[in-house]
Formats: C-alpha cells, structure tokens, sequence
C-alpha cells in the first residue's frame, strides 16, 4: 500500500516559496535539495 495523497508543512516561507519555485535558491546544496523535494513530489497524485 502506498500513499497517494502528502500534505507538507514547514515553518519556512523562503524554502515553501522555492518548493513551489516562486523563489530561486541561492545556494547550490540547497538548491539540490529542492530539485529533490520536487521530484519526489510529483510520485503522489495529491501534494499540498
């Protein structure tokens, strides 16, 4: 059984807005990270 559906929470506005790519990230590490969260992101039917 795998989920279908995530509901992500953070404290940050700065690391919400570059998930959503709103803002670019300014450091490289960070920036890999990113493009991790949004791969994984999109094996889910339903992210919010």
């Amino acid at each position: 059984m795998q989920a279908k559906e995530i509901k992500i929470y953070t404290d940050s506005q700065l690391v919400a807005s570059q998930v959503l790519g709103e803002y670019q990230a300014k450091n490289d590490n960070l920036s890999e990270y990113i493009t991790l969260v949004k791969e994984k992101i999109t094996k889910f039917d339903s992210a919010e």
